[in-house]
């Protein structure tokens, strides 16, 4: 859970500021070696959305956060939810919660939320 709140930490502020590392085409706002889940909270129903084209980023991989790590290496790509590269038509995203997507795009698409506590 220490973890989630420092992703959420850093990508706020990183968004807020503006800036982005070593210029990537991607703008990468985190950058771990923690496995990939460890960025927030897994959440299933909107997982469903994405996978179904309902709650994605508007913009795949505009943002990401990359997990460097021997165990749970991937890209995700990011959301605010005040609606920054955030495609919600359903209305589902709280504006003080960040959206980690892994596999945007595809049927196997997973949402991680930064900034919701675990349960």
């Amino acid at each position: 859970m220490r973890q989630a709140a420092t992703f959420t930490i850093a990508l706020v502020s990183l968004i807020l500021t503006g800036t982005c590392a070593n210029g990537e085409s991607a703008r990468t706002l985190v950058r771990s070696d923690h496995p990939y889940w460890d960025v927030g909270v897994m959440d299933p129903d909107l997982g469903r959305l994405c996978a179904t084209g309902k709650f994605n980023e508007i913009q795949m991989n505009r943002f990401v956060a990359r997990f460097n790590g021997t165990k749970g290496g991937g890209v995700l790509g990011i959301a605010k939810g005040t609606g920054l590269n955030l495609r919600d038509p359903g209305r589902k995203a709280l504006k003080s919660e960040d959206y980690f997507f892994y596999q945007d795009g595809s049927s196997s698409c997973a949402v991680y939320v930064g900034g919701r506590t675990r349960k």
